[in-house]
């Protein structure tokens, strides 16, 4: 009787082999269910059916091996005819896309949000005022968010923000941000802000066409010498009589050349 689709097909003499290579192999064909299952489970299947006639016989091996017949296939050396899994290429493979995925971007360098003190000082009537500036990654570690928080009794705090390349600074494209404000006591009124490192000098048009001129500093240097995002920097905080309020502003370099003009600036 040839047996059913369903029922288990047994060579004689191997099954203890087989049950020995599988023990052995255990590992081997796990790995191969995972990377390479079409193909391995075909080499196994051609491998066991390499000789069909040979499985419906009843005779034993002794009877077979006594008429001539070749003997049966070894499972054992069937499996380790087939071609090994190289896990190696595969893993190291794995590891670099890991890698790439992983690591931060070129040029990245994430940096922890803080503030430095850059300085403080004392209005003609007695209001103190203090500038910060401030660091942090700007989204994600490719750019920083550099900026400058100006704390102005009588007026209130201000800052702004603006982003830079990680490990830079502020480059000559920025031109000026500031603030034109009046104490609450309307004994002055205070400019301030900051403005890049070329700039040397500030020109305000007043709402009554006076001018005020303002020169801006750099931080201290020991200061620069430690914070280099600080650099191509300066910040400026100016009093002025409540007769007037700014209306426009010009920067120029040191040698004079105007570097930028807006004729419709607003203070509050």
């Amino acid at each position: 009787m040839k047996p059913s689709p369903q029922s288990p097909v047994k060579i004689p003499g191997a099954e203890v082999a087989l049950i020995r290579a599988l023990e052995g192999h255990r590992d081997f064909l796990t790995g191969a269910r995972l990377l390479r299952r079409p193909r391995h489970r075909q080499r196994a299947i051609q491998g066991a059916d390499r000789f069909p006639k040979h499985r419906r016989s009843s005779a034993t091996p002794a009877d077979r091996i006594a008429a001539g017949y070749p003997r049966s296939p070894s499972v054992r050396g069937t499996l380790s005819s087939m071609r090994p899994v190289r896990r190696g290429p595969l893993a190291i493979a794995f590891a670099l896309v890991a890698l790439l995925l992983l690591a931060p971007p070129a040029g990245a360098a994430c940096i922890k949000r803080h503030r430095v003190p850059i300085a403080s000082g004392t209005s003609p009537g007695g209001w103190n005022w203090a500038v910060d500036g401030s660091i942090g990654n700007n989204g994600s570690c490719r750019e920083w968010l550099f900026g400058m928080d100006f704390e102005l009794e009588g007026v209130g705090s201000w800052g702004w923000g603006t982003g830079i390349p990680a490990g830079g600074h502020l480059g000559r494209r920025f031109d000026i941000e500031s603030i034109d404000g009046l104490l609450e006591d309307g004994s002055y009124r205070v400019v301030a802000g900051t403005v890049n490192g070329e700039v040397a000098k500030i020109l305000f048009t007043l709402s009554n066409n006076k001018r005020l001129t303002v020169r801006p500093k750099a931080p201290p240097r020991r200061l620069l010498r430690k914070v280099s995002w600080l650099h191509n920097s300066r910040y400026f905080v100016d009093y002025y009589l409540p007769e007037a309020f700014v209306t426009g502003v010009a920067t120029s370099s040191k040698s004079g050349q105007l570097l930028y003009r807006d004729k419709t600036f607003e203070g509050f």
